[in-house]
């Protein structure tokens, strides 16, 4: 019995003759294949068996046909998805059979095959390029230019750079184009029920380069019925779509390129929602085809970074003409024309409004999600294998640290390896270089340097205000970064047009990221790194460290405010309050409309308490008298009450006072793997909390009776039961007539956590709060 073998090959037992011979096709390759029917010992377990075949198997093929997957195959493929957790080399490769509908609906994929690339054996059994591809998964290499695989450049290598830095890839550079290869194909399998496709992605997420240099090659090579035949054109929207759209309709063969002829198509194209169509339909005709080749025949058309739709082009008529032309050309019974549009996902919501579009999107969409491991590897490792050079596995694997999970990061990814390329020693890329080039740090550093030194003065100041928000100040730890609705960016002396501009500036550097399809637009920093390494932003917030404290403060509170309908109670008094008027003052200028109503309206809180005060003086001076003789006439009891009563305000003034906002949020909450409750994300929302215990005089105070265990009245109170802390709780309720209840336990872990909110909550005296 062979020891090792080069494939686990998994399958539904319905599926078993078309797995036979696929099998027979490895061998005659000289591939080693584990199938059960072959491994397995009749009268022991299957399980071990199984298990014990995928763990001294290289590989694993997962075939999936009509039937999709069987009950042991997904045990299998549990088994895999275990060992390819732990074995970053250990490669999964899902393989269609035939009899699977074409286009293939990709959610019959489990989850973890979802982003995988496939072999697709659905044309036949007999398909040479599936073999081979299927060939080049198991033994590890990439496939060769006649299976759809990429030219390597060893032989003309001079002078020839792999990676694109801040550059979009196209087909161009489609052979430089790594790690999408399973998204390309799920695209194809859109465009196969559709003639409409929207692709969306996050700000940096790669989706233009994943249709310019991914799906349109794709076409090239006939993956789609004479695809290959098909015109493509790329435009994007710019501030007049209807004249680069008609630009491009020029540039077909056969067509007029004068200055009468863009006239009259630009006149044509708005006036009349067919036009597209119909110039499509003449274009495809005069080519002279059969009529099964017109049949396949398309125009397509690539509208890249449609979002430019919404900001720069200001002429409503315009662009509802775009849109109905390509609404009506990509959906016409005796359609000629596929419709591609990469839109950022933060304008998702700007489609909506607009009738046909929004249900066409919603049925057409194919959302670009952040690279996995397996394809980030590919992209680092691709481009320098196909020049005959090697990557480091310590510079591969701090590389795909740097950019897990970072929203914009691929470009910054790809200008980073640039950098390490050109410092590359003996055909290897080194964690050496990469340090030298001073990593992604260094290059959001130097990218955001370069920005803010193209812009004027008064952009400038506006950088410098929409950083220093998104900065979280450290305490006693390292900077973050903080979410901001765009409209905290906006100051008072500004409008939103300025603010959005410079948003959109360093958006498109990739040093932000947006989400304003959300209700009220957040703007987010695209990675740490630009807040740690970027020392302009480093100078702005160690010059008022604890201004900026006080700023974030100051705009949770407001949010709070907000959101509580505006409620008086929530606006700032005493100490807050002081502090914000000082800080505002020294930061002229940099409140935004709704913190300067905030404050506004607390200061006016304030003078109107005074006020009251005052005259609530005015009135006992009058009344001494009688309030003098009255005193004497009474019982001294009497007295004791109401000092008592004096007592008891004073210190519900205290607690009430020693309450302090902690603002919603996230974080790990559990132990270890071997705990009850293992690690988990918990989400709470905001809720006030007394900033100090509960003291002694407080308890005897509203409770009537001293706690057994006194050691003093400004201490802890101590040996308090649950039932007993209920109690005060609802006794400072009926007081206040508010609502008070004790924290939940995660409420209190969150708020205890210092690194979570913008203060402790425990344990921090005024000069650290300040």
């Amino acid at each position: 019995m062979t020891d090792r073998f080069d494939v686990f090959l998994s399958h539904n037992s319905k599926e078993k003759p078309a797995v036979r011979e696929i099998t027979g096709k490895l061998r005659e390759a000289g591939l080693t294949c584990w199938l059960d029917e072959e491994q397995l010992i009749p009268g022991v377990r299957w399980q071990g068996g199984l298990a014990d075949g995928l763990q001294r198997s290289a590989t694993c093929a997962i075939f999936i046909g009509r039937d999709n997957l069987g009950n042991w195959e997904s045990e299998e493929l549990d088994v895999a998805q275990n060992r390819a957790a732990n074995q970053r080399d250990y490669r999964i490769t899902p393989v269609l059979l035939p009899g699977l509908t074409d286009p293939f609906d990709t959610s019959l994929l489990p989850p973890f095959l979802q982003s995988r690339t496939w072999v697709d054996f659905r044309s036949g059994l007999d398909d040479q390029r599936a073999l081979r591809r299927l060939i080049c998964a198991i033994r590890g290499i990439p496939p060769g230019p006649d299976d759809g695989g990429r030219q390597s450049y060893r032989e003309s290598a001079t002078g020839i750079t792999p990676y694109l830095g801040l550059d979009t890839f196209d087909e161009k550079s489609a052979d430089l184009f790594f790690g999408r290869d399973a998204d390309v194909q799920r695209l194809i399998e859109k465009l196969k029920a559709s003639n409409f496709l929207a692709v969306i992605g996050a700000s940096g997420s790669g989706k233009s380069s994943l249709v310019r240099a991914g799906l349109i090659p794709a076409l090239r090579t006939n993956t789609l019925p004479e695809s290959g035949e098909w015109a493509i054109m790329i435009l994007r929207p710019g501030a007049h779509p209807i004249t680069e759209l008609a630009l491009k309709l020029l540039e077909l063969p056969g067509q007029s390129r004068s200055t009468d002829s863009l006239s009259r198509l630009e006149n044509g194209l708005r006036q009349n929602d067919r036009t597209l169509h119909q110039e499509a339909r003449l274009h495809i005709t005069s080519l002279g085809l059969t009529p099964e080749q017109d049949l396949r025949r398309r125009i397509v058309i690539v509208v890249d970074q449609f979002e430019e739709l919404f900001t720069l082009c200001t002429d409503e008529a315009e662009r509802r003409s775009f849109l109905n032309n390509l609404l009506h050309a990509s959906s016409a019974l005796d359609s000629r024309c596929v419709v591609i549009l990469t839109l950022r996902a933060d304008f998702y919501h700007k489609c909506l409004p607009f009738e046909g579009l929004a249900p066409r999107m919603a049925n057409h969409q194919y959302g670009v999600g952040p690279m996995s491991d397996e394809n980030l590897k590919q992209a680092i490792e691709g481009p320098a294998s196909l020049m005959g050079v090697r990557v480091e596995p310590e510079l591969l694997q701090e590389m795909i640290d740097e950019v897990r999970n970072q929203p914009g990061s691929l470009p910054l990814l790809e200008y980073t390896l640039l950098e390490v390329w050109k410092r590359r020693r003996d055909q290897t890329m080194t964690l050496r270089d990469y340090h030298a080039s001073g990593g992604v740090k260094e290059a959001l550093a130097r990218r955001a340097e370069e920005i803010y030194a193209g812009l004027k003065a008064e952009q400038q100041e506006i950088v410098r205000r929409i950083m220093l928000r998104l900065t979280q100040p450290g305490q006693g730890t390292e900077d973050t970064r903080r979410r901001a609705s765009l409209s905290e960016l906006v100051a008072q002396k500004e409008n939103h047009q300025q603010v959005e501009a410079v948003v959109s500036q360093f958006t498109s550097a990739r040093l932000l990221t947006t989400n304003l399809g959300d209700q009220e637009g957040i703007v987010d920093v695209s990675h740490e790194a630009l807040i740690r390494g970027w020392p302009r932003l480093r100078e702005w917030v160690d010059e008022d460290r604890a201004g900026l404290q006080i700023q974030h403060r100051l705009s949770e509170a407001t949010r709070e405010w907000i959101k509580g309908n505006r409620d008086k109670e929530l606006l700032y008094r005493g100490n807050r309050l002081r502090e914000a008027l000082d800080w505002s003052q020294r930061r002229s200028g940099s409140l935004s409309v709704e913190e300067q109503e905030f404050i506004t309206l607390s200061e006016k809180e304030l003078k109107r308490t005074k006020a009251a005060k005052v005259l609530q003086i005015s009135t006992a001076v009058t009344a001494g008298v009688l309030i003098l003789l009255f005193i004497v006439a009474i019982r001294f009891d009497w007295y004791g009450t109401f000092k008592s009563k004096q007592e008891e305000r004073r210190v519900i003034d205290s607690i009430e006072a020693g309450m302090i906002l902690i603002p919603q949020g996230e974080f790990k909450m559990g132990g270890t793997e071997d705990d009850e409750i293992p690690i988990h994300t918990v989400r709470v929302n905001s809720f006030y909390i007394g900033r100090n215990e509960v003291t002694q005089r407080e308890w005897w105070t509203l409770m009537g009776s001293r706690p057994s265990a006194f050691r003093g009245d400004d201490l802890p109170v101590e040996n308090i039961s649950w039932n007993d802390a209920q109690e005060f709780c609802q006794k400072l309720s009926e007081k206040t007539g508010k609502q008070y209840r004790l924290p939940s336990e995660a409420e209190w872990e969150y708020a205890a956590r210092g690194g979570t909110v913008t203060e402790y909550s425990f344990g921090d005296n005024e000069e650290d709060l300040s």
